[in-house]
């Protein structure tokens, strides 16, 4: 039977019978009764989540039911306040620059929650995790609390996600089908340009590939001054004049120059642009159990990977997606109570990930937690189709979208237990030492990367162009003082 959008007044009406309900009716939805109407002073805690999806987005209705159920429970009305992934880091900017922070923030990369924290913004959560937050270092575990723990103080707490990955070329099944492409045949970027050339002669209306990320390397926290090999090297290396990043650039000169990349100037806004886009056939990234299947249901058809590496785990991954309170909060403790929600409570998981029961989605399957779309909505017309449970704290109490396996949050533990890791994991470099150096090569790297990255111009003189600027800006010294820092936290035991 075809799906048939919902019109937003009756959304509204479900909303308003959902509040009721959760009011009137003991422990529905995990809510007690209310035995009277808040006060009108409870204080108010700003809370930053991401956004994925632009359009037709319901945000305003989840945050009203959020708050409803969640200020009883913490003594605090919620301002629920979404931020565009891909504005995520330019928002945090503003914040800070405006001294607006909110109380509770999420970070996305481990770069922002290490700037934010070495700007002072972070407020200690040592004292308040034991006091309000037990239940999430139980949860999380030692391991992810010490990712960031800096000087016996802990900064962040991290969202319960896969943490290791590895290079893979994901793609739409029905392109590979419809043009005959043996997609078994991939396992290195040699045999998926062979058949993306195959592609190209078949079809020009399909972009074969729409964006790519190759890592196969342990950045340290910058990419100045890596380790290779997966992070199974010992020796800090200049990435830059490694074999394996002049090959890389070499091949995406190539994919530009045979026609096989998508032109930069497209105007790609939003990273849900590849799997809503059926003109594009793939992307190279980075590969965790989830990732077909999640795709999968933002796409509204099969989409499969190819895997092109080994996985491995470095702990730049530990650190994003993680949690905080800023240190200019007024209400620290309402904020820890809101935090330890996100690692607690199945129906803040649900709703923050997936949207209103009855409204954005509908239990199928309640043996397995599973969840489908209500009859008459789909994925281009939900006013909250998120999916993305790995910003949203911890997303294995959450419930299993209809198509996903039903094990799939031990799938992701099992694959993170059996990935190799770096031989620098739990190692945090200090660049203040060489901070002259650090943003002299920074401003070299931004010089030279557009032009590489988009496949322009004569590969080989540009990474020769770059290498010799990073040279003279002292890439060297970074090289040596990060190969020092990382023997001597070996040494001592490699401490977390």
């Amino acid at each position: 039977m075809k799906r048939r959008r919902i019109p937003r007044a009756i959304k509204t009406m479900a909303l308003s019978a959902f509040l009721l309900v959760t009011a009137i009716l003991p422990g529905c939805y995990g809510q007690a009764p209310l035995a009277e109407p808040l006060p009108d002073n409870l204080p108010t805690i700003s809370v930053v989540a991401i956004k994925v999806d632009k359009g037709n987005f319901d945000g305003d209705m989840v945050a009203t039911a959020l708050n409803e159920y969640v200020a009883p429970l913490i003594g605090a009305r919620v301002e629920l306040r979404y931020v565009e992934v891909e504005l995520y880091n330019q928002t945090f900017s503003k914040y800070s620059a405006t001294n607006s922070m909110p109380d509770v923030l999420m970070m996305t990369s481990s770069q922002l929650a290490t700037q934010l924290r070495r700007e002072g913004q972070l407020k200690p959560l040592g004292a308040l995790l034991e006091e309000y937050g037990a239940a999430i270092t139980q949860t999380i575990g030692d391991e992810l609390l010490a990712a960031h723990t800096y000087g016996g103080e802990v900064y962040a707490v991290a969202s319960m996600m896969n943490r290791s990955y590895c290079l893979c070329f994901e793609y739409r099944k029905n392109i590979a089908d419809s043009y005959s492409l043996d997609m078994s045949s991939v396992s290195t970027l040699e045999d998926l340009t062979a058949v993306l050339l195959e592609l190209k002669q078949k079809s020009d209306d399909v972009v074969p590939i729409s964006e790519y990320s190759i890592v196969s390397w342990d950045p340290l926290s910058d990419s100045l001054g890596v380790l290779m090999d997966n992070g199974q090297s010992t020796q800090v290396v200049n990435l830059y004049e490694t074999e394996e990043y002049w090959d890389i650039f070499r091949y995406v000169n190539r994919w530009r120059q045979e026609g096989l990349l998508l032109d930069r100037d497209y105007g790609l806004t939003s990273i849900n642009s590849f799997v809503r886009s059926p003109e594009f056939f793939g992307k190279i990234c980075t590969f965790g159990p989830g990732l077909p299947y999640v795709d999968s249901t933002d796409a509204g058809e099969p989409i499969e990977c190819v895997i092109l590496g080994e996985p491995f785990i470095i702990i730049d991954r530990n650190r994003r997606g993680s949690w905080g309170i800023s240190a200019g909060s007024q209400h620290p403790e309402e904020s820890m109570k809101f935090i330890n929600l996100l690692y607690t409570d199945p129906y803040v998981v649900n709703l923050l990930i997936y949207g209103i029961e009855g409204v954005h989605y509908e239990v199928v399957d309640a043996v397995n937690g599973v969840i489908d779309f209500p009859e008459g909505v789909a994925v281009e017309s939900s006013g909250y189709s998120q999916f993305r449970g790995y910003f949203f704290g911890n997303q294995f109490i959450g419930h299993i979208w209809h198509g996903w396996p039903y094990d799939l949050w031990d799938q992701i533990r099992v694959f993170d237990a059996e990935a190799a890791r770096s031989y620098a994991y739990g190692f945090t470099y200090d660049p203040a030492p060489v901070a002259e150096q650090v943003r002299a090569c920074r401003e070299v790297v931004s010089e030279y990367t557009p032009m590489l990255e988009g496949g322009y111009g004569d590969a080989v003189e540009l990474l020769s162009g770059l290498c010799a600027a990073l040279k003279q800006a002292g890439i060297d010294e970074i090289v040596a003082g990060k190969q020092a820092q990382l023997d001597s936290w070996v040494e001592a035991g490699k401490p977390q």
